[in-house]
């Protein structure tokens, strides 16, 4: 699973491969569960990326495999 996240700015970002996101104080966080772990957050969890949370417009959940051909790219 990743995420498509819209900015204020209008700038898109796509945080590829995380399982969820959680507000940490003034950030938004997203974080990877390892595939042998069921599939919640928790302390085994990695960050992949975090975003001031006052920037964030809209949040959506996008199917990995529909993106990765457009990340290969930028990769």
């Amino acid at each position: 699973m990743s995420f498509a996240v819209l900015l204020t700015d209008g700038t898109n970002e796509v945080v590829a491969d995380a399982d969820g996101y959680s507000p940490e104080g003034p950030l938004t966080t997203f974080f990877s569960v390892d595939p042998g772990r069921r599939p919640r957050l928790d302390t085994w969890s990695v960050k992949l990326m975090s975003i001031r949370t006052d920037r964030i417009l809209h949040i959506r959940r996008v199917d990995t495999a529909a993106i990765r051909p457009h990340l290969s790219l930028a990769e």
